[in-house]
């Protein structure tokens, strides 16, 4: 831990050159007044919960031929649509619906993943959740069956 302190250390020096004086001692104020671990362990349990819920909705309301991430940690699921599905153009449709994503060729460096796109649990509750992952299973299962969003290329 103190090799790795040192190293952060050296990281932050290199990219930003120091943070002030007032905000090091707002930051060292903050630790010794709080419980960060206690924050954080309450941090980790509100994002799992989020997750699962999100998980247990794309369950609900996507069709089998989607698939999705589990992870352990972070804040986001990735998704993955059927081959030939551009999530881009399922984007379009969705914020009609009044629920966003990211499309995930955004992720690829090579132009690839236009059927991927990575959804965010962190910043929403539990409600908004549910209403957005239902709103958006009704665009997915609408598209497919329609046979919208294929791409051609």
């Amino acid at each position: 831990p103190a090799e790795i302190m040192e190293q952060l250390i050296t990281a932050k020096q290199g990219a930003d050159l120091h943070s002030n004086i007032m905000a090091q001692r707002i930051v060292d104020q903050y630790l010794r007044d709080n419980d960060l671990d206690a924050h954080l362990q309450m941090g980790r349990s509100v994002y799992k919960r989020q997750r699962d819920l999100m998980v247990e909705m794309l369950e609900r309301y996507c069709p089998p031929e989607v698939s999705f991430t589990r992870q352990e940690g972070g804040m986001f699921l990735w998704v993955t649509l059927p081959e030939g599905v551009a999530a881009l153009e399922l984007l379009k449709e969705a914020i009609k619906e009044n629920v966003a994503f990211v499309p995930g060729n955004a992720f690829y460096v090579d132009g690839s993943g236009a059927n991927t796109l990575r959804l965010n649990f962190s910043n929403a509750d539990e409600a908004m959740i549910e209403e957005g992952i239902k709103r958006l299973g009704k665009v997915i299962n609408n598209g497919l069956s329609q046979k919208r969003f294929i791409r051609t290329n």
